[in-house]
């Protein structure tokens, strides 16, 4: 099991999947529930109706509306943590990886229906994440992004920091705003944007020479 980090407005994080059978059937149908109806609407009684379970069942899993949303939002980063890990070849040039990553990331993020529909319609629901500039689950990809950084690009620890940090600050930008020039839902406005910005920040590591 993962180790807990306090990152949300309910208590600790833990990026995990849902335990298998009930569990994993109660968070389906409140990510059904939450992306049509919003998550400060929903109660206990929808969720357990929508998975054909008692309210006194469905509490025995989880204590609250408030439990139900921390194991989806475990799970939900589990997903696009691992869906990150796989997207990433470590045999292409570290520029191109990262740029992969980075595209991944915004496609993802912003095809959320779930997250794009709190940023709308309740955004006091989504504002705990976004204090400091970066929410929970960027903050999880930078504890992965910062070692890669150093190890395939052979930079300084400080410098991996900066800009894993630049890097998800960006990401974090764009998914929550439309009125920018580039439209990121394009995919060719896209990739120029990101054959762009990203070399900038993580260069081409030059060949090694020659014995």
């Amino acid at each position: 099991m993962s180790t807990p980090e306090p990152l949300t407005p309910w208590g600790p994080l833990v990026v995990e999947d849902a335990a298998p059978g009930t569990a994993s059937r109660i968070l389906d149908a409140a990510m059904e529930r939450f992306t049509r109806q919003g998550i400060t609407t929903t109660t206990m009684s929808q969720i357990a109706g929508d998975v054909e379970i008692s309210r006194v069942w469905l509490y025995r899993f989880y204590a609250g509306r408030d439990a139900v949303v921390l194991a989806l939002l475990g799970r939900e980063a589990k997903r696009f943590l691992d869906q990150l890990a796989a997207v990433i070849d470590p045999e292409v040039p570290v520029t191109d990886a990262v740029e992969t990553a980075f595209e991944f990331a915004v496609v993802t993020l912003r095809g959320h229906e779930l997250l794009q529909r709190v940023l709308v319609h309740e955004p006091e629901v989504a504002a705990p994440f976004l204090t400091g500039g970066i929410g929970p689950l960027l903050r999880a990809v930078a504890d992965v992004l910062g070692p890669y950084l150093e190890s395939r690009a052979a930079m300084a620890t400080d410098t991996a920091r900066a800009v894993s940090d630049t890097l998800l600050r960006l990401i974090l930008s764009i998914t929550l705003n439309n009125e920018t020039q580039v439209d990121f839902d394009d995919p060719r406005q896209r990739r120029a944007y990101i054959r762009q910005v990203i070399p900038r920040l993580v260069p081409p590591v030059p060949p090694a020479p020659p014995n």
